[in-house]
């Protein structure tokens, strides 16, 4: 036995939508690499456009799609991106050889599955015979970050790609034209381009406020090295002027006690002298009178 381990994102832990019964996952059952849906809208002929998809973001357009009560849209889901499921994609989009193929994703263009993808559908896609092999892509535009980190623009973002994926007709545009579009879409609207400059307002003003704030907390750091400092070199100029008085006191302390050590034996030896010649005279002086 082998443990089954599911990586999905929380909105999907309650999705109505998003459940399975025992008998989808007991015997006679086999995992399926491309998902294709068990209740369409409508038949294979009917359907202009197919949307391909990985992860939650199908149910999104799941939702959407019966919320417009569209039904000539389908979804396919690939549930293994590699090694990439040619054969199951293959069989699927054998009947779909006059539809618009359209690839939808979350993530930013430069980042998801989207770049790996594109190659494969389209041989796929003109190994089966269709009219229109090129995907066109519908997402996010390409982006340094994966998270745009404000709640309200991930929702108008997701909205407007959801619209995206779901409106037919729509010509493959490359990347560069992809932005430009896109921008010329954002100059055309008011409310989002001053959403966008208050985001760069408010960006530019936090990122300004972190710098401050940074110095801040590096002046006084400096200020404590530098105090530090002083107190360390007046300690130590206080510690060696008092060990150089030390010293010096010590110093001429001993060489007081030396020259009074010195003089002293020199004016006893000289007393004695002095006494010694003192009793000579006597002595010499008595002699000769008793010679006389």
């Amino acid at each position: 036995r082998k443990p089954l381990i599911v990586f999905t994102p929380k909105s999907l832990l309650r999705h109505k939508a998003c459940v399975s019964t025992l008998a989808e996952m007991s015997d006679g059952t086999s995992f399926h690499r491309v998902m294709y849906e068990d209740n369409p809208p409508s038949t294979p002929k009917q359907a202009k456009q197919v949307v391909m998809c990985s992860g939650k973001v199908y149910y999104d357009l799941l939702e959407e799609r019966e919320k417009r009560g569209i039904e000539d849209v389908h979804l396919l889901r690939l549930e293994q991106l590699y090694p990439f499921p040619a054969d199951a994609l293959a069989e699927e989009l054998e009947k779909y050889k006059h539809c618009d193929l359209v690839w939808c994703q979350e993530e930013p263009r430069n980042m998801g599955a989207w770049m790996f993808v594109e190659n494969f559908i389209e041989d796929i896609a003109e190994s089966v015979g269709a009219e229109k092999p090129r995907p066109r892509y519908a997402g996010r535009p390409s982006a340094a970050s994966p998270a745009t980190g404000l709640a309200s623009r991930h929702a108008r973002e997701q909205a407007e790609l959801v619209e995206d994926a779901l409106t037919t007709g729509k010509p493959r545009m490359s990347r560069i034209a992809y932005r430009k579009a896109r921008e010329a879409a954002i100059k055309g609207n008011p409310a989002e381009l001053s959403t966008r400059v208050s985001v760069e307002k408010a960006s530019a003003k936090a990122s300004g406020a972190g710098k401050a704030s940074t110095a801040r907390k590096a002046a006084p750091k400096k200020a404590a090295s530098k105090s530090s400092g002083g107190k360390a070199g007046a300690a130590k100029a206080s510690t060696s002027k008092a060990s150089s008085s030390k010293s010096g006191a010590s110093k001429a302390a001993s060489s007081k006690s030396a020259s009074s050590k010195s003089a002293a034996p020199k004016s006893t030896a000289s007393k004695s002298r002095q006494g010694k010649s003192a009793t000579a005279g006597k002595s010499s002086g008595g002699r000769s009178t008793r010679k006389k």
